[in-house]
């Protein structure tokens, strides 16, 4: 029982997780998943699901990384502008802490443009395209992570 309310709260945490910058998402969520799935034998799981919700945890890596370049990209910008939101994505969390998961890809897109085409506007319209792809990209990872939830749920019934 108390295995089975952990596995719960790690859930919650996951979907907590992928809006709160602290926290890393869809992992937590896999980790009440499979915490739920070993405690139970993993009874009345489906491996293919295990193994798509695995893929769709290491897709999420993918999201936080590359998806404010896409969004980059999706305005046209330099590729500097785009390499600048890879590499803030990457060292924003070291440098700037929880914060930096929001404001390395936005910054590092946004000085690099910024340097690239000495146009102040260009830079601007950059960064609100790459702080898009974050949104998108947040909401893809809570349809993953509300994914999990609903299958724990199913589980639990």
């Amino acid at each position: 029982m108390i295995w089975t309310i952990l596995s719960a709260i790690l859930v919650l945490l996951g979907i907590v997780g992928t809006i709160v910058p602290f926290l890393p998402g869809a992992p937590v969520a896999l980790a009440g998943l499979l915490l739920y799935g070993y405690i139970t034998d993993f009874a009345g799981f489906s491996g293919w699901a295990v193994a798509v919700f695995i893929v769709l945890t290491l897709f999420t890596f993918f999201i936080d990384v590359f998806g404010p370049a896409f969004g980059a990209t999706a305005r046209r910008a330099s590729r500097y502008a785009s390499v600048g939101a890879v590499l803030g994505a990457i060292l924003g969390i070291f440098v700037l802490g929880p914060a930096g998961i929001i404001l390395g890809p936005l910054l590092g897109a946004f000085i690099a443009e910024l340097v690239v085409s000495k146009n102040l506007e260009t830079a601007m319209k950059v960064t609100r395209s790459v702080f898009i792809a974050f949104v998108v990209g947040t909401a893809v990872k809570l349809g993953i992570v509300f994914a999990m939830a609903g299958y724990f749920i199913y589980l639990l019934l």
